[in-house]
């Protein structure tokens, strides 16, 4: 194949021509003609390619990007459909309540995964805390990433609700079902700062 870039590129050409106006070809002058357009704007149609090409790579990662988004869970993620699915029967959370503690809380049978302290508050209210942390920044950092782990999990309708959130506090509610939760940080310490989370029944049946 002849390279149609560089010094020698129009001596190609120039020969082309010669040999096309003896044959007498139209093919040969569409060729001639073609060969003369590559080298003539190369260098524009090299740059359109690149462009093009470093265009594709981006939507492909970015696609690429929200595949492994979408088909990652947090390993906690079966257990809180499980509470969110108990919230809606008939027996809330009595289900899964475990021994007494303090005031009206119940330990749970059903913690989630990777979280301590969980327990119940009657039977509309489940709570679990996932670990503390020396600083409050590190401690909302988390938080925040929970609540996208948490709307990944669930999926569709459950959305952050801008108007009762804050940089450490958070509320998650689904438009489907009569469910909510809270994701805060609070202060145990000085230095010792949880990630907690309340989730509840919003009606009152």
């Amino acid at each position: 194949m002849s390279n149609y870039a560089g010094p020698t590129c129009k001596t190609e050409y120039d020969g082309c021509m010669k040999s096309w106006r003896k044959k007498n070809s139209t093919s040969g002058l569409i060729v001639c003609r073609t060969a003369e357009m590559v080298r003539s704007q190369g260098a524009a149609l090299m740059r359109i390619l690149i462009i093009g090409a470093a265009g594709l790579l981006f939507l492909t990662g970015n696609a690429q990007a929200q595949d492994v988004r979408a088909s990652y869970t947090v390993a906690y993620c079966p257990d809180l459909k499980q509470i969110v699915t108990l919230a809606l029967t008939k027996e809330r959370f009595a289900t899964i309540a475990g021994q007494p503690r303090e005031g009206n809380f119940l330990d749970t049978t059903r913690p989630l995964t990777g979280w301590k302290d969980c327990s119940v508050y009657g039977r509309r209210t489940y709570s679990c805390d996932f670990r503390s942390f020396g600083s409050a920044e590190e401690a909302a950092k988390v938080q925040a990433s929970i609540v996208d782990d948490i709307k990944t999990c669930l999926g569709e309708g459950w959305e952050e609700d801008a108007d009762r959130s804050s940089a450490t506090y958070a509320v998650v509610r689904s438009s489907r079902v009569p469910v909510s939760m809270t994701v805060g940080t609070n202060a145990d310490g000085p230095n010792d700062h949880v990630v907690r989370l309340t989730l509840f029944l919003r009606t009152a049946r």
